[in-house]
C-alpha cells in the first residue's frame, strides 16, 4: 500500500511501460470506484493505470451523513496502482459540497511526475480536481471528464453566474464521459459537441451483488429479522438524510390496504423522523441501522423491492444498480438521476412523481400484485444492470482514450 506522499513500487517502475499511461485523480477512495479501477487493471493490458488520491478519510469523515464513524469492510486500495498525497486529517472536509474541503496543491506535482498520456478527472467539485485538470492541460495532456452533474441539481450560484463558471470549467476538458441521459443533456446544453461525448455508465461490481443475493438463505435471513417468507418486504438503503426522503417509504406502506413490511437500512439525521412516522402507522418497520458493503449485499435477498424517493440531489443513485444486480425491482422518484436510464415501468420497477406517497404506494402494490401472480423480475433487472457494468464503463473509457490519442483527435478546447 502506498503511504502519504509516496508511491508504491509498481508505480515507480511505470517510466518504462509502453502502454497508454492513464492518471485518474480522486479526492479520496470511494467504494463505487475501487472495483472499476481493479477491473481496468486486470482486464486492460493496454492501459497503465495510476490513481492519485489527495487524501484518505478518517472513520469520522467517512461516516458523515451516517452520523457514525466507520470503515468499509472491503479494501478500496487493492488490485490497482495508486498514490496517496496526504495522510488522513480531521481538518479536511471530504464531502463534495465543500469546494475547498480537500485542498492539496501537491496534486499538480503528482501529475507532472506521472507524465500520463491521458488524465481523467471526475468533475470540479473540489479545488484539487480543478488544479489537477489545469496542471494536465498546461502540460499538453488530454483531460477526460467523468461526472454526474445535471441541469436540475440545485446550486448556490445565480443562473447567469453558474453558466459562466461552468462554461469556463468545461474548457479544461478535451473529452467527456457521460454517466447517463441527464448528464448527457447537461453537457450538450453547455455546447459540448456530441462527438466528444462517450457514454460511460455508473457501475458496481454486478457479480458481487448477484452472487451474494443468490448465496443467501432467504428464509433464514428473514427469520433472523423476524420476517416471514409470506411478507412483502420493501427496502430503503442509504443515509437517512433529507434529500433521500426515507420517511416516504414508511408513509407509503401505511397507505396500502395490506401493509408491507419495511426495512430501513441506514442511519443519519432523519432517523428520529422515520421512527416517529413508523410509530404512527400500522406498517411494520424494521430499523437495522447502517450496514456495510457485504451486509447490504445479503440484505437485498431479503427484500422484494427497493425504494429510493430522493430529490434532485440524488444525481444518480448507485443503490439502484446494486439492487438490480441482486435481481430485485426498484421504485424511484422522477428526480432520481438514474430513473430514465435504469427503470422501465413494469420491467425493472416504477418511476413515480416526486413527493407523491400515494403514487409510491400504488407502485408498490403493482409490484406485490405481480409477484403474487408469479411474475419474476430477476432476469429483467439483471439484464438492465449488465448494461451498466464494469465492462461497459471500461469499453467507453478505452474508446475515449484512443480517440484522445488518435490522429483525428483535436486538442482545441470547446
Amino acid at each position: 500500500m502506498s503511504s502519504a506522499g509516496s508511491v508504491n513500487s509498481d508505480f515507480a517502475a511505470r517510466e518504462f511501460s509502453p502502454r497508454v499511461r492513464l492518471s485518474i485523480v480522486m479526492t479520496h477512495p470511494i467504494q463505487y470506484y475501487a472495483p472499476w479501477f481493479h477491473f481496468i487493471t486486470q482486464q486492460c493490458r493496454d492501459i497503465d493505470l495510476i490513481v492519485h488520491y489527495c487524501v484518505t478519510p478518517t472513520p469520522e469523515q467517512q461516516g458523515v451523513g451516517f452520523d457514525e464513524a466507520f470503515k468499509w469492510d472491503s479494501s478500496l486500495l487493492e488490485g490497482y496502482d495508486y498514490e496517496i498525497l496526504r495522510a488522513p486529517s480531521s481538518a479536511m472536509t471530504i464531502h463534495s459540497s465543500s469546494f475547498f474541503g480537500v485542498t492539496v496543491p501537491e496534486i499538480t506535482t503528482a501529475i507532472r511526475r506521472a507524465k500520463p498520456d491521458v488524465a481523467m478527472v471526475p468533475g470540479w467539485y473540489s479545488v484539487s480536481l480543478v488544479m489537477a485538470a489545469i496542471s494536465a492541460r498546461a502540460a499538453g495532456i488530454p483531460v477526460l471528464y467523468r461526472g454526474d452533474s445535471q441541469l436540475m441539481t440545485a446550486s448556490g450560484f445565480p443562473a447567469r453566474a453558474r453558466r459562466v463558471r461552468t462554461t469556463a470549467l468545461l474548457k479544461l476538458f478535451t473529452g467527456f464521459l457521460s454517466v447517463g441521459k441527464r448528464n448527457h443533456s447537461y453537457l450538450r446544453s453547455y455546447g459540448v459537441p456530441e462527438k466528444r461525448i462517450s457514454f460511460s455508465p455508473p457501475c458496481v461490481d454486478n457479480s458481487f451483488f448477484s452472487n451474494a443475493a443468490d448465496s443467501v438463505d432467504r428464509t433464514a435471513e428473514r427469520a433472523a429479522l423476524g420476517i416471514s417468507e409470506q411478507e412483502f418486504v420493501v427496502l430503503f438503503a442509504g443515509k437517512l438524510e433529507p434529500k433521500k426522503r426515507p420517511w416516504e417509504v414508511i408513509e407509503a406502506a401505511g397507505l396500502m390496504d395490506s401493509h408491507p413490511t419495511v426495512v430501513i437500512a441506514g442511519s443519519g439525521e432523519m432517523d428520529h423522523t422515520c421512527r416517529r412516522i413508523a410509530a404512527s402507522t400500522n406498517a411494520v418497520t424494521h430499523f437495522v441501522g447502517f450496514m456495510n458493503q457485504t451486509e447490504i449485499a445479503r440484505l437485498y435477498a431479503v427484500a422484494d423491492c427497493l425504494v429510493l424517493p430522493s430529490d434532485y440531489g440524488e444525481t444518480w443513485g448507485m443503490v439502484v444498480n446494486e439492487a438490480l444486480a441482486a435481481g430485485i425491482p426498484c421504485v424511484v422518484s422522477d428526480r432520481v438521476g438514474c430513473s430514465p436510464d435504469l427503470i422501465d415501468d413494469g420491467q425493472t420497477g416504477y418511476v413515480v412523481p416526486f413527493a407523491d406517497t400515494a403514487a409510491l404506494a400504488e407502485a408498490l402494490q403493482k409490484i406485490r400484485d405481480a409477484l403474487c401472480r408469479g411474475h419474476v423480475f430477476k432476469a429483467a433487472c439483471r439484464a438492465r444492470a449488465e448494461l451498466y457494468s464494469l465492462a461497459a464503463a471500461t469499453r467507453s473509457l478505452r474508446s475515449a482514450i484512443h480517440t484522445a490519442l488518435g490522429p483525428a483527435w483535436s486538442k482545441d478546447p470547446i
